[in-house]
C-alpha cells in the first residue's frame, strides 16, 4: 500500500492508529474526523512527509499531539474543530513553511505556545470557542503571513500581543466577537491594522466603538450585535460599506444617527462617494428602525441591494441624475 495517497476513516471505533502507518509515504491525506474513541496519534506519524491534511474533528477521546507533528513538512492544513479533550498543542521545534490553516475551535487549550511563530506560511488561525484560552503568545505577531484571526466567543481571553501592529501588512479579517471584552479592553494596537477589512466585535461590553476605528482605512465590514451596553456609534472610516448592530438594547437610532451623518459629510469628498456610501447606511438605519418597531425582514434581497450600489458608480452618471453643482455649491 505504499502508493495509498487518500486513507478516511471517518466514524471508526479506533482507539489508535499503529505505528506502521508510517509506511504510507505517499499519503496526501488522512481524515479521522469523528473517531470518538481515538485518545492519541503515534509518533511516527512525522514520518508522512507527503501529507498536505489531517482531519482529526470531533475526535473528542484525543488528548495530544505528538511533538513529531512538526515533521510533517508538507501539511498544508490541520483540523481539530471539536476535539474539546485537547489541552495543549505541541511545541514546534522547526519550521513549518507549508501549514496554511490551523483549526483549534472548541479545543480545552488555555493557550498557545509562543513557538507558533515557527508556522511561517499560516495565514488563517481558528480558535473559536475556546473557553479555557486566556492569553495569545507575542509571538502571533511573527506570523507575517496571517490574514485571518478567529477568537471568538472565547470568554476568558484577556492577554492580546503587545505586537499586534506587526500584522498591519497582512491581517485583514479579525473576530473577537464574543470575547466579553470590557470597556478599555480592545488593545489599542488594533487600529494599526491598516489592512484591516472585517472586523467583529459583537457580544462584548462595550459602551461605545473606540474612536481609534477611524485610523482603519481599509474596513469595510464592522459587527457590533448582541453588546448589551453599546450606546454610541460615532465617527467612522469612510471605507465602511456594511455595518450590523441588532441586539444592542442600549443603542437608539436617535442618538447617534447625527454622528454617522456628520461623520459621512466629512470623510466623502465627493457626491459620487457619499450617493453610494449613504445608500449603504440607509439599510443599516433601515434595519434600526424595523428592530426597534419590532418590524422583522426575514430575508432581505441581496439582489435589490447590490443593485442599489449600482446608483452614481461614474460621475456622468450622477450628473444625469441630479445635474452638476455650480462652483459656489448650489
Amino acid at each position: 500500500m505504499g502508493s495509498l495517497r487518500y486513507l478516511f476513516l471517518d466514524g471508526v471505533a479506533i482507539k489508535g492508529l499503529p505505528c506502521s502507518i508510517s509506511h504510507l509515504t505517499q499519503l496526501d491525506y488522512l481524515c479521522l474526523k469523528n473517531c470518538r474513541n481515538l485518545r492519541s496519534l503515534p509518533n511516527t506519524i512525522g514520518h508522512l512527509t507527503r501529507l498536505s491534511t489531517l482531519n482529526l474533528e470531533e475526535c473528542r477521546n484525543l488528548r495530544s499531539l505528538p511533538n513529531t507533528i512538526c515533521g510533517l513538512k508538507s501539511l498544508k492544513t490541520l483540523g481539530l474543530d471539536s476535539c474539546s479533550s485537547v489541552e495543549a498543542f505541541p511545541e514546534i521545534m522547526e519550521d513549518m513553511e507549508h501549514l496554511e490553516e490551523l483549526n483549534l475551535c472548541g479545543t480545552d487549550i488555555s493557550e498557545l505556545p509562543s513557538s507558533i511563530e515557527h508556522l511561517r506560511g499560516l495565514w488563517h488561525l481558528q480558535l473559536n470557542k475556546c473557553e479555557k484560552l486566556v492569553s495569545l503568545p507575542n509571538s502571533i505577531g511573527n506570523l507575517t503571513c496571517l490574514v485571518r484571526l478567529c477568537v471568538s466567543n472565547c470568554s476568558k481571553l484577556r492577554n492580546f500581543p503587545n505586537n499586534l501592529r506587526s500584522l498591519h501588512c497582512c491581517l485583514r479579517d479579525l473576530d473577537l466577537g464574543g470575547c466579553n471584552l470590557m470597556e478599555g479592553e480592545i488593545p489599542s494596537d488594533l487600529w494599526c491594522l491598516s489592512s484591516l477589512k472585517f472586523l467583529n466585535l459583537s457580544g462584548n461590553h462595550i459602551r461605545c466603538v473606540p474612536v481609534g476605528i477611524i485610523q482603519l482605512s481599509r474596513l469595510f465590514t464592522l459587527f457590533v450585535n448582541h453588546c448589551p451596553m453599546l450606546e454610541e456609534i460615532g465617527e467612522l472610516p469612510s471605507s465602511l460599506g456594511w455595518i450590523r448592530a441588532h441586539g444592542c438594547p442600549c443603542l437608539e437610532t436617535e442618538t447617534f444617527s447625527s454622528l454617522l451623518w456628520s461623520s459621512l459629510l466629512k470623510c466623502f469628498k465627493s457626491p459620487i462617494q457619499l450617493a453610494v456610501s449613504w445608500h449603504n447606511y440607509f439599510f443599516f438605519f433601515l434595519f434600526s428602525f424595523l428592530k426597534k418597531h419590532e418590524i422583522y425582514m426575514t430575508n432581505f434581497c441581496a439582489a435589490e441591494i447590490s443593485s442599489g450600489l449600482e446608483i452614481c458608480r461614474s460621475r456622468k452618471e450622477w450628473n444625469t441624475r441630479v445635474g452638476t453643482p455650480s462652483k459656489n455649491g448650489m
